[in-house]
């Protein structure tokens, strides 16, 4: 049975992939501490492909550097805050604020600014609104020009109003008619009236405070009928890069009943120990406690993306927040901010670099890529399996999504040969053409038949999740280039 000191020495990993292992707090690219509330990316502010982060601090909105986590400097005194799109076109998010009001006497601001993301100026101010800090959000893009548009309640009506981002005028208002009591808060949810703009959720407070919400279309602010309330708060944007956005999971107390279900923890893959920690339940006597974990599963298909786990024998409490980030690594994919009494975790959701040299490591997958031709969307899948036998069977295709005519593909092979390795290609089924290693090194490999008429060279080279392929001759060695995503879906 492992004991805690080996999951430990498990967390040390170099090469650690949260993928297919827990995930612990020192493995976060990096921490930002003492900040509270939402966090969001912004955009390259500095120059070095990495997008920035904001969240706030002792009450002021701050903008850290992405990929370190230093402060870049303040932003602005804000009671609350939403990232919106780039609305005036410089590269970065915008952002709508309500600013600190410096008046004491008044329980909060009706004043909301809408400023750039890259410089702070002010690109539009309104008054009027609710004083309730978080009474507006960014919903869907009402008026179709590309921007989502902007919801508030009003102040001097129980009114929720809808103003376009581009032009700022009213599109939409909607007249609660008082039951329930006044607007208070604002989210933007799915599209449940199917007209493609996703519709917006009113929470109201009576008197008596108690809490009750509207469901209004997001299209036009007409009523409409909710079997549940928002979950909006649950998901993070793609992580997995299936175009779905996925959803975050959190428990701050959680315990592994027994020692069974620690060492599934520490040994299985990610999906089989969540799976099994979750069948046994938490609690009871001899229970060995956790400070909680986070999890980020498919919006697709529910499978377990990536789990964080807090120090064994710490009390951080990780999984209080869960927020999706830009990458923040260079590695592809889109990351998490995971919350714990710390301060928030930037953690990576991607693969370590491979190191390998030999391509029965480094090349099984599905790899894809997604360009336009002539109007059209082509999807291009390259697809290794698993080696077996001392060779690796693989395909490629092309081929426009929805259709049954067109597309090629092409069947593939690499065999051992003693020390080295032979290609076989089959474009379209013809009889198979003989490639053989001339070079190979970390993460790449060479096939070469100088007597074929094209091509007479293949690379193949692989750069964390992504793999191309230059196919030339001599002459001109990337003749063509392809490039592909690993899809986490084979």
């Amino acid at each position: 049975m492992i004991a805690l000191a080996a999951i430990l020495a498990l967390a040390q990993d170099v090469e650690h992939d949260p993928r297919s292992r827990p995930t612990f707090l020192r493995h976060a690219l990096f921490t930002l501490e003492g900040v509270t509330g939402r966090v969001a990316t912004i955009g390259d502010l500095d120059g070095d492909e990495v997008s920035e982060l904001v969240a706030r601090k002792d009450g002021q909105l701050v903008v850290f550097e992405g990929g370190t986590g230093e402060t870049l400097r303040p932003f602005a005194e804000v009671m609350s805050w939403h990232v919106g799109d780039d609305l005036d076109r410089d590269g970065v998010r915008d952002i709508a604020l309500k600013p600190r009001d410096p008046s004491p006497s008044d329980s909060g601001s009706t004043r909301i600014e809408v400023r750039s993301g890259r410089t702070g100026d002010v690109l539009h101010g309104l008054t009027g609104a609710a004083e309730e800090p978080w009474c507006y959000a960014w919903v869907g893009d009402v008026d179709g020009d590309g921007l989502r548009d902007l919801a508030y309640c009003d102040r001097a009506e129980p009114d929720v109003v809808v103003l376009s981002a581009s032009t700022w005028d009213e599109v939409w208002r909607a007249k609660l008619d008082g039951d329930g009591g006044r607007p208070v808060g604002i989210v933007a949810g799915e599209d449940r009236s199917g007209d493609r703009v996703d519709d917006v959720w009113v929470a109201l407070q009576d008197d008596e405070f108690r809490m009750s919400s509207r469901l209004l279309s997001g299209r036009d602010g007409a009523p409409l009928e909710a079997s549940e309330e928002p979950k909006a708060d649950r998901a993070i944007g793609d992580i997995d890069g299936d175009g779905v956005d996925d959803i975050a999971w959190s428990d701050a107390v959680f315990a592994f009943p027994n020692d069974e279900s620690l060492d599934a923890f520490a040994n299985r893959s990610l999906a089989e120990a969540l799976q099994r920690t979750l069948a046994s339940g938490a609690g009871g006597d001899g229970s060995k406690a956790t400070p909680g974990r986070a999890w980020v599963t498919s919006g697709a298909t529910g499978d377990p993306i990536v789990g964080v786990w807090g120090e064994p024998g710490s009390e951080s409490r990780v999984g209080r927040q869960v927020y999706g980030l830009d990458d923040q690594d260079f590695d592809g994919w889109r990351d998490i901010g995971v919350y714990s009494e710390i301060g928030l975790h930037v953690v990576s959701t991607g693969r370590p670099e491979v190191r390998s040299d030999d391509p029965f490591d480094w090349l099984p997958g599905r790899w894809v890529s997604r360009s336009r031709r002539g109007g059209q969307v082509v999807v291009s899948e390259e697809i290794w399996l698993e080696p077996a036998g001392g060779r690796m069977l693989g395909v490629t295709r092309s081929f426009v999504p929805g259709s049954d005519r067109g597309g090629s593909f092409e069947f593939l092979r690499i065999e051992r040969e003693g020390a080295r390795l032979v290609l076989l290609a089959q474009p379209g089924g013809t009889p198979p053409t003989r490639f053989a290693e001339a070079e190979r090194g970390r993460a790449h490999v060479l096939f070469t038949n100088p007597e074929h008429d094209f091509p007479t060279r293949i690379l193949y080279r692989r750069t964390r999740d992504e793999l191309s392929a230059e196919v030339g001759t001599d002459d001109d060695p990337a003749a063509v280039r392809l490039r592909w995503k690993l899809s986490p879906r084979r």
